[in-house]
């Protein structure tokens, strides 16, 4: 009876643990993240934008972020008419940021209902330090002209082990 208690508290303890290092993070007014480990907002170069990072845990982080393009003068209009032809902007965009960073895997497919780009980039080259010698995992989606994007990254990261990750992403609308 001791040890069925024991092990009950024990499982007690350890989902409680768990559960308090998650965070949801509302990245956007109609997107929330639940990051297993605690968020910190990162600052950025841009008012509109916000990018929301994991502390590196067993070499893999998390990332959620969100850019409202309309002060660009981007609308969700503008963005409806490109189609996934948009996507191609975005990624030529990203992959200038990320310097030497190679694409393993692109489509375009859905994600939450709504039509996404999937990425998959090898940073072995890249210059940015953030991935340099990692893999990347992403989605990229519009909800009207904000830009969202979740990311997974490690030195082993795949889809399957951020499975948990994109599927704790809600949309509201």
């Amino acid at each position: 009876m001791k040890k069925i208690i024991l092990s009950a508290a024990v499982l007690l303890f350890t989902s409680v643990t768990l559960l308090a290092q998650s965070t949801v993070v509302e990245i956007s007014s109609k997107v929330k993240v639940t990051f297993p480990l605690k968020a910190e907002k990162q600052s950025t170069p841009v008012e509109t934008m916000k990018i929301f990072v994991t502390e590196v845990e067993n070499e893999k982080s998390y990332m959620g972020m969100s850019m409202d393009l309309t002060s660009m003068g981007i609308t969700g209009e503008i963005i409806a008419t490109m189609g996934d032809g948009f996507f191609d902007q975005m990624k030529a965009g990203l992959l200038g940021k990320l310097k030497g960073a190679k694409i393993n895997k692109e489509e375009v497919t859905k994600f939450k209902g709504k039509s996404a780009l999937y990425l998959e980039l090898d940073g072995a080259e890249s210059e940015e330090k953030s991935i340099k010698g990692k893999q990347v995992c992403m989605y990229v989606f519009f909800l009207d002209a904000t830009m969202h994007q979740v990311a997974f990254y490690g030195k082993k990261a795949t889809k399957e082990l951020a499975k948990d990750f994109f599927e704790s992403v809600q949309i509201t609308e």
